[in-house]
């Protein structure tokens, strides 16, 4: 289902052409049989340890969102257990807030990405970003890096409870696929928002860094 999810956001998101997404996902499966040809049963064990937690992390995404719904909240900013506040993350922070990204002036921002994780070059459209300075990139649409650390809006969070309500099954992808999928305007019927990466993100990713490891990158008992 990863596989599947992953290609419709491409297609969907990235605009990829069918051929491209067609060699993607090829490559993907011929990695996956390849491993499962190689698995020993320690192998399997861990793969389906990781794919539970992967559950639990996306329901805790879940419940923060519908939480936030609760407290009619403008805005939820949400850390995984992975999340590091650096010194000047406080003083970074107010002026975030400063340039109006959490105070409801920036209506259609839908998602400002805060802890970063993976080189932008490799799951970000650089050279789509609609806007670009010194300070950030944004993106039509809602992108994610990981999931580390981030803001999301009110509208954002109904929409994406909302199309969990209705597809649960969905649950069960990481949270930044599930995320990326399920705010596609086809499933979730967001449009016309938009997504906001920090160059110098916000937060440290402690699993990036090798300071901090997430509960899913911890070893079985």
């Amino acid at each position: 289902m990863k596989i599947l999810c992953a290609a419709a956001y491409l297609r969907a998101s990235r605009h990829r052409p069918w051929r491209v997404i067609l060699v993607v996902v090829v490559k993907e499966l011929r990695h996956v049989l390849h491993l499962l040809c190689r698995a020993s049963r320690d192998d399997v064990r861990t793969a389906y340890r990781r794919s539970q937690i992967e559950v639990i992390l996306s329901t805790k995404h879940l419940a923060a969102w519908t939480r936030a719904q609760e407290k009619q909240s403008d805005w939820a900013l949400v850390f995984e257990d992975d999340a590091e506040v650096a010194p000047d993350s406080e003083a970074r922070w107010m002026r975030l807030v400063d340039h109006g990204f959490v105070d409801g002036s920036l209506g259609r921002t839908a998602y400002v990405d805060l802890a970063g994780g993976f080189a932008p070059a490799l799951v970000l459209p650089l050279q789509h970003a609609c806007f670009a300075s010194n300070d950030v990139w944004v993106f039509n649409g809602l992108i994610t890096n990981t999931t580390c650390s981030y803001l999301a809006s009110r509208s954002t969070m109904a929409a994406w409870v909302e199309t969990l309500k209705r597809w649960p099954v969905f649950l069960q992808l990481p949270a930044d696929h599930m995320i990326n999928f399920i705010s596609l305007p086809v499933v979730s019927g967001l449009r016309d928002v938009f997504s906001i990466h920090l160059r110098e993100p916000l937060f440290c990713h402690g699993s990036f860094r090798g300071s901090t490891p997430s509960l899913i990158s911890q070893p079985s008992a």
